[in-house]
């Protein structure tokens, strides 16, 4: 197994798990990428020997952990502003479209954490997680209707 990386490793070797207690057959869970892991394939492979569930976060290799770095250091600088010939392009489309009345609106863009603690993320998550929930139920809507058309 010599040279194997995490991503071969993904529950691969076998496919039954542990819950009960912590073992070879315990499935760890990287915290960024969500990929499952037996502990005893990773002793194995030489990559992780794991005694005990880690108390803080767990990544399967060095970009996850690079990856969530560099995401929680964006999502805690708050909102940053859009290069202005972006906004200007955004703007010009949105104006186009009949989206806007010509006023051009300065544009921000941020990361949204919901795992982590900062509170002045929670009101733009609900407001993001309901035009979600509106995006997918008219789209539902829509292939309803298009699938009653096609019958």
């Amino acid at each position: 197994m010599e040279g194997q990386s995490a991503v071969d490793l993904e529950l691969k070797m076998a496919h039954d798990f542990s819950v009960s207690k912590f073992d070879d057959r315990t499935v760890m869970l990287c915290d960024q990428c969500e990929k499952e892991f037996h502990v005893g394939c990773l002793r194995d492979s030489g990559l992780c020997d794991l005694k005990e569930l880690p108390k803080d976060k767990w990544f399967c290799c060095d970009d996850c952990s690079r990856v969530h770095v560099a995401l929680q250091n964006l999502a805690s600088r708050g909102p940053e502003m859009i290069p202005a010939s972006v906004s200007s392009m955004i703007n010009r489309k949105n104006l186009e479209k009949g989206l806007i009345d010509g006023a051009a609106d300065d544009i921000q863009w941020c990361i949204l954490s919901g795992k982590s603690c900062y509170k002045e993320h929670l009101p733009l998550l609900s407001r993001t997680t309901a035009i979600f929930r509106m995006l997918f139920l008219l789209n539902q809507k829509k292939r309803k209707s298009e699938l009653m058309l096609s019958a």
